[in-house]
């Protein structure tokens, strides 16, 4: 008897865990569709210009930072009317392994900021690289989802210069199989 309930909890424990690794699968591969179609819309939206440029040193996204770890996660929990904290927590702690360079849009060009210190870097190293100099540059969260994959948190960034700038913060709902914007939730000008 007690060598069948610890092979039923053994059992269990490796269902928990397949379950959790399916769940951040399906999480990763809703993260494509959703970056895909949010780049091949770019044109479409008010704050996004046909040209994005995402700054970045590593070709990867990182889940969004809104301060206080705890409150963000309260936060999400809320936006995305979802009882499931934990689902919430593990995006925030794993960047999901979004690299930006599979993603299937051609209009995403990646400059590492690490080279791009003061504004007339950018000017300077676009010339360099061949690259059209664009109006602002572009960083992207990864998007946090709920847990069943219709609604979507995702955060917007837009530099245009020393003092010049600002975020949206974004509330997503996925009908008839597309993501639609339904709110802009927050956001700041700098």
């Amino acid at each position: 008897m007690r060598i069948q309930r610890t092979l039923l909890l053994i059992a269990l424990a490796l269902c928990s865990l397949i379950s959790c690794s399916d769940s951040q699968d399906d999480t990763r591969k809703e993260a494509y569709v959703f970056l895909n179609q949010f780049f091949a819309n770019a044109g479409d939206d008010d704050f996004i210009e046909d040209s994005i440029i995402y700054l970045s040193d590593t070709n990867t996204l990182s889940p969004p930072n809104l301060g206080d770890y705890d409150n963000t996660t309260d936060y999400l929990v809320d936006l995305l009317a979802t009882d499931n904290k934990e689902y919430i927590q593990n995006q925030l702690r794993n960047i999901n392994g979004i690299n930006l360079k599979e993603l299937k849009a051609k209009n995403v060009i990646v400059v590492p900021a690490s080279q791009l210190e003061y504004t007339s870097d950018y000017v300077e190293y676009f010339k360099k690289n061949g690259i059209a100099e664009p109006e602002g540059l572009y960083k992207i969260s990864t998007p946090i989802f709920s847990p069943n994959l219709d609604k979507a948190y995702f955060r917007i960034g837009y530099i245009c210069g020393g003092h010049c700038g600002g975020t949206e913060d974004r509330y997503y709902v996925k009908e008839n199989g597309k993501w639609m914007l339904k709110e802009v939730v927050g956001g700041s000008v700098y």
